[in-house]
């Protein structure tokens, strides 16, 4: 019988945060590490959530950067924005 994956005590805390997560635009909610470059989850402020990469857009913001605990992403006049795992 598999047993079910326990979750992180650092990411149960995080998600007891009370207002983490802005409810207005678009959201980092995790981070994906992988031997191609990794990914993150992104979610906007009407719940849609994608799993974006390197060069990819979504939200009208293309990703630059993914690190341990953040990603930057380009909007379309080219500033940059960075977004940060809650906690």
């Amino acid at each position: 019988m598999a047993t079910e994956p326990q979750t992180p005590p650092q990411v149960a805390a995080a998600a007891a945060i009370p207002d983490a997560l802005p409810l207005n635009g678009v959201a980092l909610i995790g981070l994906i590490s992988d031997a191609e470059g990794g990914a993150a989850l992104l979610r906007d402020a009407g719940g849609t959530i994608v799993r974006v990469k390197i060069g990819e857009t979504a939200f009208g913001l293309t990703v630059t950067t993914l690190d341990d605990n953040s990603i930057v992403m380009a909007d379309t006049r080219g500033q940059t924005h960075r977004l940060h795992i809650p906690g």
